[in-house]
């Protein structure tokens, strides 16, 4: 990870501004908290990880209301991915020492699995949006 910048890319966009728009601000800092981690910047860790811990938390209720206002049809197996993100960086609030392997397991889980749920499942709920607001969803 050691000088590299996740930058956001094409293939990550869900054609939802506000999920879209969200989800760069995770990416920016889940990649600022792995460069804090290979520093070794405890101080910076723990803020961004708090940080990470919230606003993971609040993007995920955002998405859930929606599928479930739209009935979503996947919403359950969605729901569990979104446990087990939150459960995650839950326990690395209490990790006290950081070290090679936390820091290889960060990038795993935190970026590879973000990367991927964005991929795979954010998108698919993102079209079930659309499909759902052509045939005459109103926000209001």
């Amino acid at each position: 990870m050691k000088g590299k910048t996740i930058q956001w890319r094409d293939e990550f966009s869900t054609g939802n501004d506000i999920l879209d728009i969200q989800h760069k601000e995770l990416i920016t800092r889940i990649s600022k908290l792995l460069e804090e981690a290979e520093l070794l910047n405890t101080a910076a860790i723990s803020g961004t990880i708090d940080f990470l811990f919230d606003y993971v938390y609040s993007h995920f209720v955002l998405e859930e209301k929606m599928m479930i206002q739209t009935g979503y049809p996947d919403f359950e197996v969605h729901l569990e991915q979104h446990t087990y993100y939150v459960k995650y960086i839950n326990n690395l609030k209490k990790t006290r020492l950081i070290t090679r392997e936390l820091i290889s397991e960060m990038q795993s889980v935190l970026l590879v699995w973000f990367l991927e749920h964005i991929i795979m499942e954010d998108r698919k709920m993102a079209e079930h949006l659309r499909e759902y607001c052509h045939n005459g969803y109103s926000s209001n």
